[in-house]
């Protein structure tokens, strides 16, 4: 991903930046941070962007007088070694007056590689921008040609996993640094699924082959993406074998593991995990209420705080809704890359909405899941009854 700091107080032309660079062939590989003042710059540059697009008049203060001064100190204290700040691999210069643009056009270039009239009315400036922009990208995947980080995904049941080829094809436009493992076990069909016994035994058969791949990489760094039965491969492959280091980021998605469920042995395991939520997954309702030692915390979340390590994230959508568009963009493109290629810890996320009847169907599923154990026991109970029957 390439991370880029807008720097500057005028708000249309923020805005202008940005709806370039969505509408770019780089839209799903960069992420903006936009501030308005040389202060708020500092707080920013604490961290490492690729690209500073600086506004050359500016306050130092949200809200205060523009003026050159306070760019040129915020440049140097950037680009003094003494000083906390990171060094961009790119600064780009802007301002709306042409005037002051040729009167300080070289004291800038001095320490800002590229210095544009950054107009509102003429906006040629943002082609020059855009291919600067470019430029770099092109540099940073240079950069990684060697790959040092590992991705490992494992699809669900019912399906033989086309998404992760897809998944596969979205990374490598943004980082030359992985390789690829597709955890497969074929078609695993629903009845066998809902036995719990078939259900462990295929879940263990998997869980080798994960275990495999992580101990076979043990220098590189891993991520794991797991959808539905996945997760189910992934907590049991950890239960069996603890890695040698820990696993840098674990994303689940549509998860039917209980949300009740003791996460201590995945925690201990990875840096940093991820559950991400369909808020209408229908097929979790199913197996919550009706498959024995099955659960939603794909649907709900697991009963677990957002902290350093761990986040519920909630989408609005079903159980397959992280390989669909959303919200006009591919979702891993949106919510996982940014996680895989730059280790960044995800913000929270929730699209849940009120809707009428949410309590009578939440008490319903409640009440369903309260009483499968006793379906169970009636049914076993009734087999044996009919069994011995048709013996004796």
């Amino acid at each position: 991903m390439l991370k880029i700091l807008v720097v500057d107080d005028n708000q249309p032309r923020v805005e202008l930046i940005k709806i370039a660079f969505a509408g770019s062939k780089l839209s799903g590989q960069i992420i903006v941070t936009a501030c308005d003042s040389a202060d708020a710059a500092r707080e920013e540059l604490c961290a490492f962007f690729d690209i500073l697009i600086l506004d050359i008049l500016l306050p130092k203060k949200s809200n205060g007088i523009a003026s050159a001064t306070n760019s040129k100190n915020l440049l140097s204290d950037i680009y003094n070694p003494k000083k906390p700040y990171l060094r961009p691999g790119l600064t780009v210069g802007l301002t709306a007056d042409t005037e002051f643009l040729h009167k300080h056009q070289q004291d800038f270039l001095k320490n800002a590689t590229v210095v544009l009239n950054g107009s509102t009315n003429n906006i040629d400036w943002l082609d020059t921008l855009l291919e600067q922009v470019d430029s770099v990208a092109g540099s940073k995947l240079k950069a990684a040609a060697i790959p040092d980080r590992l991705l490992i995904t494992v699809h669900g049941i019912r399906t033989y996993g086309k998404w992760q080829a897809s998944l596969q094809r979205a990374m490598r436009t943004t980082s030359r640094e992985f390789d690829f493992v597709d955890v497969k076990y074929g078609f695993f069909d629903l009845l066998s699924f809902s036995i719990p016994l078939l259900r462990l035994r295929k879940a263990r058969e998997a869980a080798l082959q994960l275990i495999n791949a992580i101990n076979n990489s043990s220098e590189k760094k891993i991520y794991i993406v797991a959808h539905s039965f996945g997760t189910l491969v992934v907590s049991e492959a950890l239960k069996m074998s603890t890695p040698a280091k820990k696993i840098s980021r674990i994303i689940f998605c549509g998860s039917p593991i209980s949300h009740k469920s003791d996460l201590s042995h995945i925690q201990k395991s990875t840096e940093f995990l991820v559950n991400d939520c369909g808020s209408s997954d229908a097929v979790l309702i199913l197996a919550r209420v009706a498959l024995w030692g099955l659960g939603d915390a794909g649907r709900v979340g697991f009963n677990n705080s957002n902290s350093s390590k761990f986040i519920n994230r909630h989408f609005r959508g079903g159980h397959s809704l992280y390989f669909k568009e959303y919200k006009d963009n591919a979702f891993y493109t949106k919510y996982w890359t940014p996680l895989l290629a730059d280790d960044i810890i995800p913000e929270p996320n929730d699209d849940r909405s009120n809707y009428f009847g949410e309590d009578i169907i939440d008490i319903a599923i409640k009440l369903l899941t309260s009483a499968k154990p006793f379906l169970y026991i009636s049914g076993l109970t009734y087999s044996g009854w009919w069994l011995a029957r048709s013996i004796f």
